[in-house]
């Protein structure tokens, strides 16, 4: 789970960086990169942003069923352990 929280925080800051270094190419003064919202798919074509964003929906799906596959283990691991001890 730490790998995959680092790539996807990692991978937000590179889009983020190479964002704003556009905006900062496109307007002029301070005021007007202020003013504008972060989109991070506004510099990419339609065909990219979509590839993109269904990337990430699987990197956030599988994040979440890794998480959901550990709660299993760990209450499996807790049955195995209840049952020796009731073994015994």
């Amino acid at each position: 789970t730490a790998k995959i929280s680092a790539f996807m925080y990692a991978f937000h800051c590179k889009l983020r960086a190479f964002h704003w270094k556009e905006l900062n190419n496109k307007f002029a003064s301070c005021a007007e990169i202020q003013k504008r919202k972060f989109c991070p798919f506004s510099s990419m074509d339609a065909q990219q942003a979509r590839q993109l964003k269904i990337k990430i929906g699987s990197v956030k799906r599988l994040h979440k069923e890794l998480g959901m596959y550990e709660e299993d283990l760990e209450k499996e691991k807790s049955k195995v352990e209840q049952m020796k001890k009731n073994r015994s």
